[in-house]
């Protein structure tokens, strides 16, 4: 449980960085590429010093694609984490860019809640899957924390219009892909070797976001820039992502999805609500307070 609450707190702040970056008024697009630089710094470091890319192509000849599912030992691991490592790394940059486009034609509230409602579709493919079927308490609890997201999104005082419901469908589905990933590499793949798993994601993200700051600053015929603000916030937002990803496997190697996620979710709304209220004085709407209320029986039916 203690890595399950260590991920809360780690993706919280990682949320409310981005919420002093915005108030600060600094490039996002040179802070998620400072970022994912620490993170890959971080994360190569980790997998060298454990070992993983000793003998490395040696180890991924071992491999058999066949039985990559049904035998759980060096060579398929290793082929296994490189392969979820470079989808999820994909998916890190697509789902940002899609979330901004969402917030965009969809508005901010919306897209919120789509993307953390996304454990709803994990946890019914880990019940299929792996048979991690919920109590009826805990059915319960997920339930409330369904009512709980629905309750905290604030329609715009203007008439809300949805302009492009697609946005919301890939955000509610990539959210889970993402998960799904990471349970994956949980399941299948051997616990010494799972670092690779990050080691290779980071390092992925980072190339596709050089990548579209390249292409951009092409596009529109600007010179890069970046400041020293936005290096140091840049490493602020790095250090606890990555931290929060090691954590994440861990967590999820000790707790069933069924608890994981509604958990995860709820508690990291309820922290970063409660924390922005407290530190960035944003008043509490009755319906945030009601969702809070919600949020804290649910968490307690989904972890008895």
């Amino acid at each position: 449980m203690i890595y399950l609450l260590l991920f809360i707190i780690l993706s919280s702040t990682v949320t409310l960085m981005f919420k002093i970056t915005g108030k600060l008024g600094l490039n996002d697009d040179n802070l998620i590429v400072v970022n994912y630089l620490v993170a890959s710094t971080v994360s190569i470091i980790t997998s060298v010093r454990a070992g993983i890319y000793s003998d490395f192509f040696g180890k991924l000849a071992q491999a058999d694609a066949g039985t990559v599912f049904t035998q759980k030992n060096v060579g398929n691991s290793y082929l296994l984490l490189l392969t979820l490592g470079l989808v999820q790394g994909v998916f890190y940059i697509y789902t940002l860019f899609n979330t901004r486009n969402s917030v965009k034609y969809n508005g901010a509230g919306i897209s919120t809640l789509f993307h953390q409602a996304g454990f709803i579709l994990t946890m019914t493919i880990a019940m299929l899957i792996w048979k991690e079927i919920p109590t009826v308490l805990q059915i319960i609890g997920i339930v409330l924390a369904v009512i709980a997201l629905i309750t905290a999104y604030e329609k715009p005082s203007e008439k809300s219009i949805i302009k492009k419901p697609s946005l919301l469908v890939i955000a509610f589905t990539s959210t889970a892909a993402m998960a799904i990933i990471n349970k994956t590499s949980v399941y299948y793949a051997l616990e010494e070797l799972r670092p690779l798993l990050i080691s290779t994601l980071f390092p992925t993200a980072l190339i596709c976001g050089i990548g579209y700051l390249i292409i951009k600053h092409v596009k529109e015929h600007k010179k890069f820039h970046i400041t020293g603000k936005e290096i140091l916030f840049g490493i602020l937002l790095g250090t606890p992502n990555v931290l929060s990803s090691y954590v994440q496997l861990r967590a999820l190697a000790a707790v069933p999805s069924n608890i994981f996620y509604p958990t995860s979710a709820a508690g990291s709304l309820v922290t970063v609500t409660l924390v922005s209220a407290l530190i960035f004085k944003e008043a509490l709407s009755k319906k945030q307070k009601i969702s809070i209320a919600i949020l804290v029986v649910s968490l307690i039916l989904v972890n008895i």
